[in-house]
């Protein structure tokens, strides 16, 4: 497969990372279309800038940016869509610390690690994970997304996220759904929707920025003084609006700027190098901590 996601065989396996939308995706299953068939889209959106796209024999995967001051708080909005016919795909997802609302438009139920289902006309809250998940996409399926950043989510929804770690329930929001049956203009009207909202949490905001920003490798202490609080309240701040604690989210924002550094160098030799600017003691505690997330060793990575 290239840059422009073409793909020459019919059974393929994909592994993309997008680093600042922090989507980490490997895809394996059979081509769908014929070669002379369109590519699938949701919606066509000329207005909001195209943050990141994949098209392909069996999907296509585009995000979007969201308008003005709500960037900081949305990472993008997505859609999702496969052909109408073919054999169904296995998508792996890593964690990254981000939470989001995810509306199954299409008439298919999609299967999340063997014991979630998706079922066609709802909306669901996907909580913030701590492990890897597996999606079983069937022929026909339609997602529309909205990926919150790190924390952002309860600056418009008071959910204890904590409750729902690893986890996919329902979402009560059912405004949100309603948009995504209107027209080819929903991504507007659902950016048009938050920018209504108030958003709260700038406290919190700069503290994820800041955890960004230092991809993961900052000292507790040094955080709880930068923001004039206890560590206790710290931890307790970043728990209660990320559903992690705040060691765990610290180690996901570090894994994911890990993968970022394998997919970029691709070479064995590269591993202590990528361990040590990372903020891993070396070698084996970054392989332990990519097993952990991944659920794959670096070299496996590496070679895809």
């Amino acid at each position: 497969m290239n840059r422009n996601g073409i793909v020459g065989k019919s059974v393929f396996k994909i592994i993309f990372r997008h680093f600042s939308g922090r989507l980490n995706v490997s895809i394996s299953g059979q081509s769908a279309f014929s070669p002379d068939e369109p590519a699938l889209s949701l919606y066509t959106i000329p207005s909001f800038r195209n943050l990141h796209s994949i098209q392909c024999n069996v999907m296509s995967y585009h995000e979007y940016q969201p308008s003005g001051t709500l960037h900081d708080y949305i990472d993008a909005y997505w859609t999702l869509s496969t052909a109408s016919t073919g054999a169904p795909y296995n998508q792996t997802i890593f964690p990254d610390a981000c939470v989001d609302i995810i509306m199954n438009l299409g008439d298919t139920c999609l299967q999340v690690n063997d014991h979630t289902v998706l079922h066609p006309g709802n909306n669901y809250l996907v909580g913030p994970m701590s492990e890897r998940s597996q999606v079983v996409n069937p022929p026909g399926t339609r997602l529309l997304g909205i990926r919150f950043r790190p924390g952002a989510f309860t600056s418009f929804y008071k959910s204890p996220l904590h409750e729902i770690t690893d986890r996919i329930i329902e979402f009560r929001d059912r405004n949100i759904l309603a948009m995504a049956y209107t027209d080819k203009h929903i991504i507007t009207r659902i950016d048009h929707y938050f920018r209504q909202r108030s958003a709260s949490g700038t406290t919190l905001l700069s503290i994820m920025n800041y955890l960004q920003q230092c991809k993961g490798q900052v000292s507790i202490n040094k955080l709880a003084e930068m923001h004039h609080m206890s560590i206790r309240t710290l931890e307790r701040l970043v728990k209660n609006s990320t559903g992690i604690t705040l060691k765990k989210t610290a180690g996901i924002i570090r894994f994911q700027y890990a993968l970022k550094q394998l997919k970029a160098y691709n070479a064995p030799d590269s591993l202590l190098r990528i361990a040590l600017e990372s903020g891993y003691y070396d070698q084996a505690h970054l392989s332990n901590e990519i097993k952990k997330y991944a659920g794959l060793p670096p070299s496996a990575l590496l070679s895809r």
